[in-house]
């Protein structure tokens, strides 16, 4: 049998006899006993045997329901028992599941309202409002049991939603122009008859995860490396400037090593130590970094983490260093690093202009290191306590965070090395 659910208390139909059986004590047995009930346990008076030591758990069992579950249990019954169905159908008894058990209570209702003839009363005494009383009326007779069933709400369409065609221009106006905003493609759909509002473009282009410029980027390079469509030089420019990595695509860089950039930027000014620059020194082939604070600009410190920082890593790992490729220096620096890389037998590249490679990496130094706590409080110990924070973060840099775009597509350098070293 279901297990019992509590259900609003309702009165016995008429016709239902609920009669609590005798309580049954040791004299009574005692007399019947002696009466020539002894060996059976039964009497004419009451022929229900008497509990034995070996039942103890049918003793009282009567007596622990309450009168009103009885009284349930008893209206239960006369519904299962399948008399006076006038509703349309005969019950048809399937396995109780959770959904049946629903309609048969709804059901219940239904044929009490037929037998009281008054569907107020069967409403007040089942505890049911009205509404939901006509409305599980018209689904029985439209549906039969099925229809009183518990229903999953249906998800309508809002009827002021933006057109699946209207929906693909605009993403096809971010795809095409990237680097135009939200109220710039409203103006450019109102141009072909089109309204649509600025927010609703944001949300249509952030649920496309087209709705910032880095996802724009993201969604572009990936369409460049798959080869799907040659790029516009709108997009070319629009990529260049997100990802200044991408300017050096077409540098063939092959494996670590092959190029590194150096190259040199400003950091801040720092309490103590006035203007700080950055040197720093980026693999090609990884986005692998090395750095040195200074407080000069000359090329002195850039040529100091190439022998202090990147020649011993990368002899560690037993990788060559080819060429190192710089960006616009000084007539004496440029030759101060002619000089070295001619000791190293590194092929100098000299070249005018910024780096792709460095211009990303001091964003990145500048958004992230520069945000730590206390940074610029560091610098009152010296410059060597401000290197020592500074090389913290750029060993998360390197081995933790992930790069996104070219060329890493979301890998950590150290990955990427590690991984071009294992298989070379």
């Amino acid at each position: 049998m279901v297990p019992f659910r509590r259900m609003p208390l309702m009165p016995v139909p008429t016709g239902i006899n609920v009669r609590t059986p005798p309580v049954r004590t040791s004299e009574s047995c005692t007399a019947r006993e002696k009466s020539g009930g002894a060996a059976s346990g039964l009497s004419e008076t009451n022929p229900t045997p008497c509990p034995t030591p070996a039942e103890p758990a049918l003793q009282g069992r009567y007596h622990r329901l309450s009168k009103a579950t009885l009284k349930v249990w008893c209206l239960q019954q006369l519904i299962d028992s399948g008399k006076k169905m006038t509703l349309g159908e005969t019950l048809t008894r399937t396995p109780m599941d959770d959904g049946n058990n629903v309609a048969r209570r709804r059901l219940s209702v239904l044929r009490l309202a037929e037998r009281l003839g008054n569907a107020s009363e069967a409403c007040r005494r089942t505890g049911v409002d009205r509404t939901s009383f006509y409305q599980w009326k018209r689904r029985f007779a439209r549906e039969g049991l099925p229809g009183l069933a518990t229903r999953v709400p249906v998800r309508k369409e809002h009827p002021f939603r933006t057109p699946a065609r209207v929906e693909r221009r605009i993403v096809e106006l971010a795809i095409s122009s990237p680097a135009h905003g939200c109220d710039r493609i409203a103006r450019a759909l109102a141009k072909a008859g089109t309204t649509v509002s600025g927010v609703t473009i944001q949300k249509i282009l952030s649920k496309a995860k087209l709705g910032t410029y880095e996802t724009r980027a993201a969604a572009l390079e990936t369409r460049y490396v798959q080869g799907c469509r040659k790029l516009s030089a709108e997009q070319i420019e629009f990529l260049e400037h997100v990802n200044p990595c991408f300017r050096e695509r077409d540098l063939e860089v092959c494996t670590p090593g092959e190029m590194l950039c150096v190259g040199m930027f400003f950091l801040g000014r720092f309490e103590g130590l006035g203007p700080v620059y950055v040197h720093p020194v980026v693999d090609g082939f990884s986005s692998y970094a090395f750095a040195k604070l200074s407080t000069i600009t000359r090329i002195g410190p850039a040529i100091e983490a190439l022998q202090e920082q990147a020649l011993p890593f990368f002899s560690e790992h037993r990788i060559a260093i080819r060429s190192v490729l710089s960006g616009r220096l000084s007539e004496s620096d440029r030759k101060a690093l002619d000089v070295y890389s001619r000791d190293r037998r590194i092929e100098h590249r000299p070249r005018d202009g910024s780096l792709g490679f460095i211009e990303r990496f001091r964003r990145t130094a500048i958004n992230e290191f520069l945000r730590r706590p206390f940074v610029r409080r560091l610098s009152r110990a010296g410059l060597s306590r401000l290197q020592r924070e500074f090389d913290d973060w750029l060993a998360s840099y390197n081995e933790e965070r992930p790069h996104e775009g070219y060329p890493n597509y979301g890998a950590t350098p150290r990955s990427v090395m590690m991984q071009a070293c294992t298989l070379g």
